[in-house]
């Protein structure tokens, strides 16, 4: 296994403990760090492994099948965890969904 492959797997390793970290209600401080800024921080680690893992790959030339199979999946993990995350932190940020029962049209009273 090559380095960008190994960084590609840490990505998709650090995903899950980024949610565990910011949807666990145990503590808001992780080794003394506050969860929001220790979230922010693994987010950045796993942005920067996606950066680093594409650049060395071509760099070296050591684009490899696994790699091109792995790397729109840890990008997809990535970004449907932190969907998830800040839809449980922050639920107003979401657009609201219409009510299905209601009419769109107002009424002609």
């Amino acid at each position: 296994m090559n380095l960008p492959n190994a960084l590609t797997l840490l990505r998709i390793f650090i995903v899950p403990l980024l949610v565990v970290v910011l949807l666990t209600p145990f503590s808001e401080n992780w080794f003394g760090v506050p969860r929001h800024v220790l979230g922010v921080l693994m987010f950045l680690a796993a942005a920067l492994t996606d950066y680093l893992d594409g650049h060395i790959a071509r760099r070296r030339r050591q684009v490899t099948k696994l790699g091109q199979l792995l790397d729109p999946i840890a990008r997809r993990i990535s970004w449907q965890a932190e969907q998830a995350c800040r839809s449980d932190t922050y639920p107003d940020l979401l657009p609201r969904q219409s009510d299905p029962d209601r009419s769109s049209e107002p009424s002609g009273n």
